[in-house]
């Protein structure tokens, strides 16, 4: 019994172009899924393989396909030469498609530590991504502060500034004699403070004075340990003369305690020494004058007769002559109606007689 071949022919020629278009699909969905994560090594791996089966596929259908098509045609004779280099091509790609299966453990391998290596890598930059913005939020807190600080520190500074520019004369001197800064008041009464160089003046060359290079300067009174000084009648030569200062100086130190010099305030008291010496005088005179009345009191030796008066001496005077010596009095003669009537009655009749007729 002969049994037909070409059932078999059939299955052959559809299962070849079955496997064909299962290829071609798998080729497809395996670019896609590749695609979908094109950093993954893996799935680059998987894709590569898939194609490697594919070309085997392929290979192998379109051999299955051929050889079919050319049986079918009698040209046997044909398929005879090609069959040699259909089956090399399907052995390269076996051997290929091997190869893949044996570094695939290897592969998987190096992308299971690539893939931990990423994880870790993320985890460290999300770490430090959280430490960078906890030092970012942390430096600019600081910078507010800083800023605050500073604002305040500009604040204090004209604070200070206004208030030493209106109160008296202040200066601060270091412990090499030198002027580091004055207030405006100062400048006002000293104008130089700084010398040609820029470097600070020298304190006894701004306002020289009679405590310079001696042991009263409060300069060195404050080096030689002294807490307070307090100078008083310390005269200045100034712009509008010479004036009389009370002086105060206190130690000025850094953060640390550290003696830097001195700070000095000048209390112009030249008016009130002018107004005391001005009372002073005043009082004098009126003591003089308080003295020359009191000699004027008391019980007064005088004659019952001439009314001479008997002085400290034991000597009679006059008694104008003894008011005009013991006050500011002074005197001028005349003559009293009832002495000139005594004295000269001729004179005084005519006298009254006309005063009588002048007042009708």
């Amino acid at each position: 019994m002969t049994v037909s071949w070409t059932p078999v022919v059939l299955v052959d020629i559809f299962g070849s172009a079955l496997t064909l278009c299962i290829a071609l699909f798998c080729a497809y969905a395996s670019w896609n899924w590749s695609k979908q994560k094109t950093d993954d090594i893996f799935r680059q791996y998987i894709f590569l393989l898939t194609m490697a089966i594919v070309f085997f596929a392929i290979s192998r259908s379109f051999g299955h396909l051929i050889k079919q098509i050319l049986l079918l045609n009698n040209m046997s004779d044909i398929w005879k030469q090609v069959s040699p280099f259909s089956g090399a091509i399907n052995s390269a790609i076996f051997i290929i498609i091997f190869a893949f299966g044996i570094y695939f453990h290897r592969v998987q391998k190096v992308h299971t530590e690539i893939e931990e290596y990423r994880k870790n890598l993320e985890s460290l930059v999300q770490e430090r991504t959280g430490q960078l913005k906890e030092t970012n939020e942390t430096l600019q807190n600081e910078i507010a502060e800083r800023m605050q600080a500073e604002k305040e520190l500009r604040q204090s500074n004209i604070t200070l500034k206004n208030v030493l520019d209106s109160s008296s004369p202040l200066c601060i001197t270091n412990v090499d004699f030198e002027i580091i800064r004055a207030n405006k008041a100062y400048r006002e009464i000293w104008s130089q403070t700084s010398a040609e160089e820029g470097q600070g003046m020298k304190c006894y060359e701004s306002r020289p004075g009679s405590f310079c290079h001696t042991d009263d300067c409060p300069l060195q009174q404050i080096i030689d340990g002294k807490d307070e000084v307090t100078t008083e009648s310390a005269k200045y030569k100034t712009k509008e003369g010479t004036n009389t200062y009370i002086i105060s100086a206190r130690p000025f130190r850094d953060a640390d305690g550290n003696l830097l010099g001195i700070v000095e305030s000048f209390q112009n008291i030249s008016d009130r020494i002018k107004a005391e010496n001005a009372k002073a005088e005043l009082i004098d005179g009126l003591q003089e004058a308080l003295d020359k009345v009191n000699l004027l009191g008391g019980l007064l030796p005088i004659c019952a007769s001439c009314k001479k008066i008997r002085d400290d001496k034991g000597y009679w005077n006059q008694i104008e002559t003894y008011i005009r010596n013991h006050s500011e009095a002074e005197f001028s003669h005349g003559i009293c109606p009832d002495c000139a009537k005594k004295l000269y009655p001729e004179f005084y009749d005519k006298v009254e007689k006309v005063i009588s007729d002048r007042k009708k």
